[in-house]
């Protein structure tokens, strides 16, 4: 524990420095870390310990990030939502398709404790829900109960298929690009990725044309990428802020991105 603390450490000085340009604000990382996985209708299944989720073409992907609300109010009000809104998915062809929990936040205003998958068949399915009467009610529950709710929808352009092994290691980063340099991410991405076989890394997934679902915060906009890594180990991302090809592209990162979420999520594990 100690090793991997110090690597952490090491891991936040380096970003601090390479980005101290940056206005992001460093957030408190939770005492513990969260590890969930839930399983439902088939849409996950368990293969050696991993979450495995396949998604067709035109299905509805909600990327949801929750810090539940502490205390009895919140969990009364979790409660509540959770028996008012099972109903309405029973009626519709919808699953709650898994849950990883974040280990840490590496950068951000605020950190989440996990993040869920939703999915949906159609946007016309998705649609109809977010237009249901009984559903936009949930929204007072959704505040009492959660300190944060930010669900990001994307329809997959091309079959897919998501995964999460124990044995390796995941981050998870939402960029708002800059409208003066909305290019500078994509270059910075595909810069440092020329490192990724050296480090052991490797990018699981880079969604576009992300719309808002719900959101906690002010922001007036949706992110412009949702980017999950691989990582062999958890070492992979400071050897990654080491390299040559970062320190080469940092600074497209700077002027390409306007806000920034950075998180590691846990291994999955079975419960």
């Amino acid at each position: 524990m100690t090793h991997l603390s110090s690597n952490l450490s090491l891991t936040r000085r380096t970003l601090a420095a390479l980005l101290a340009s940056m206005t992001f604000a460093w957030a408190a990382a939770p005492e513990t870390a969260h590890a969930r996985a839930g399983i439902s209708d088939g849409a996950l299944t368990q293969q050696d310990a991993s979450l495995v989720m396949p998604l067709k073409a035109g299905q509805v992907l909600d990327i949801v990030l929750t810090h539940p609300r502490l205390g009895r109010e919140g969990r009364e009000a979790r409660s509540m939502f959770d028996a008012r809104v099972l109903p309405l998915m029973e009626e519709r062809p919808f699953a709650l398709s898994g849950r990883v929990g974040v280990q840490d936040t590496i950068i951000g205003k605020t950190y989440a404790s996990d993040v869920e998958f939703h999915v949906y068949p159609d946007t016309r399915t998705k649609r109809a829900l977010d237009g249901d009467r009984n559903w936009s009610e949930m929204r007072d529950y959704r505040a009492e109960g959660w300190r944060r709710l930010d669900a990001f929808s994307v329809v997959i352009p091309a079959d897919l298929e998501m995964r999460f092994d124990p044995a390796k290691s995941y981050t998870l980063a939402i960029a708002w690009t800059h409208p003066a340099n909305p290019g500078d991410y994509d270059r910075y991405l595909d810069g440092v990725a020329s490192e990724f076989e050296a480090v052991g890394a490797r990018f699981a997934h880079r969604f576009r044309d992300i719309a808002f679902t719900t959101r906690s915060g002010d922001r007036p906009i949706p992110p412009a990428q949702i980017v999950i890594v691989e990582w062999n180990d958890e070492e992979g991302l400071q050897k990654l802020l080491t390299s040559d090809a970062y320190r080469d592209h940092a600074a497209f990162f700077r002027t390409g991105v306007s806000d920034f979420q950075f998180y590691r999520l846990s291994s999955p594990t079975v419960s």
